[in-house]
């Protein structure tokens, strides 16, 4: 996961209540973050590439936090996953799973 992603996935955490470390806590002790969970940095080359993927993804409305998902499964070679329908089919060179 992208850490520009799992910025907003702590965000809507603490819209719920919840403090960031508690969250790390609970996900630790479930042996998802550090060990099932990765999260790749967002650096100076993901950037460049989020603003490529814009240029090939205006019409569907992406998102910076979208663009930043698909820019680093690109980067790391890896699929992406999304509830978003509107990336089904959409060719950036990188595997997408939509799951609904």
């Amino acid at each position: 996961m992208s850490a520009v992603n799992w910025a907003e996935v702590l965000a809507k955490f603490s819209d719920l209540g919840h403090e960031p470390w508690e969250v790390v806590r609970d996900l630790a002790s479930r042996d998802i973050y550090g060990r099932n969970l990765a999260i790749f940095p967002f650096d100076d080359s993901i950037a460049r590439d989020s603003a490529l993927i814009r240029k090939m993804t205006r019409d569907r409305g992406l998102s910076l936090g979208d663009r930043a998902c698909l820019s680093t499964g690109r980067r790391f070679h890896v699929p992406v996953v999304t509830a978003d329908k509107c990336w089904a089919g959409l060719k950036v060179g990188v595997e997408i799973l939509v799951i609904r």
